[in-house]
């Protein structure tokens, strides 16, 4: 929201489906890079190369972190489950590590996105 507070006239001039493709985070075909911008942040990095008709596309990568998206000082934090006891003067329980997206592996967040341009409007993008 940020991103559209400090843009607002500009974000108002748009269709209203871009607004909405910006406001939800998501590029869409037809977009410019300054929307795309507006809605994502900038890439991590931007390639160029030939598309599969021989035309020139460039391509906004955004990576993810590999903490999953959590904040630096919890992804190697655990939480503790259920009860514990205590011996001794130390708890004693059950702790599991913080995770996204459950325990099914890689949630899709953690995917790497591509938005390919072809003379300055989104191609391709993210849904």
């Amino acid at each position: 929201m940020s991103r559209i507070d400090r843009n607002r006239a500009v974000y108002e001039s748009w269709p209203v489906e871009m607004q909405d493709a910006v406001l939800h985070q998501r590029a869409i075909p037809g977009m410019t890079p300054e929307m795309v911008e507006m809605a994502m942040g900038k890439p991590t990095e931007i390639q160029s190369r030939s598309g599969k008709d021989g035309a020139s596309e460039d391509v906004w990568i955004y990576r993810k972190s590999s903490g999953g998206g959590l904040p630096s000082i919890l992804q190697n934090a655990n939480v503790s489950v259920g009860t514990s006891t205590n011996v001794g003067g130390v708890g004693v329980g059950t702790s599991a590590p913080i995770r996204r997206g459950g325990s099914r592996g890689r949630d899709a967040d953690s995917e790497d996105q591509e938005i390919v341009f072809r003379n300055g409007t989104v191609l391709r993008g993210s849904s």
